[in-house]
């Protein structure tokens, strides 16, 4: 590590260091989305491209809408933009909340949020 002027930190690490710091980054990731039926009853399953930049949480539709499920969205837009952070990926994703019997999009938010 590297105690910068403005008092900042560099730290550096090799190429196969950074490849598993990822490798172990994602797959924490992939494990809060395979968990959230533990703390979102409501969800059946979950969908996500290699960078998270665009996940869809599938649910029983009647047990979403009774529920206080809006955190589920944090939750996971968050895990997603730190592993995106850490990484070096573009920050973005994109949560969707989809009916598993219609496949309805019930809700969705990006993240970071802009506005």
């Amino acid at each position: 590590a590297k105690l910068n002027d403005d008092g900042s930190v560099t730290y550096s690490m090799s190429k196969s260091s950074f490849k598993k710091f990822k490798e172990t980054s994602r797959q924490a990731v992939i494990e809060t989305l395979d968990s959230l039926h533990s703390d979102f009853p409501c969800v059946v399953s979950t969908d996500f491209n290699d960078d998270f930049s665009e996940i869809k949480i599938y649910v029983n539709k009647s047990e979403y809408e009774n529920g206080m499920n809006f955190l589920m969205l944090l939750q996971v837009g968050f895990a997603a933009n730190i592993y995106q952070t850490y990484t070096n990926e573009t920050v973005l994703s994109n949560v969707y909340v989809i009916d598993k019997d219609t496949n309805e999009t019930l809700n969705s938010a990006t993240y970071p949020v802009t506005e």
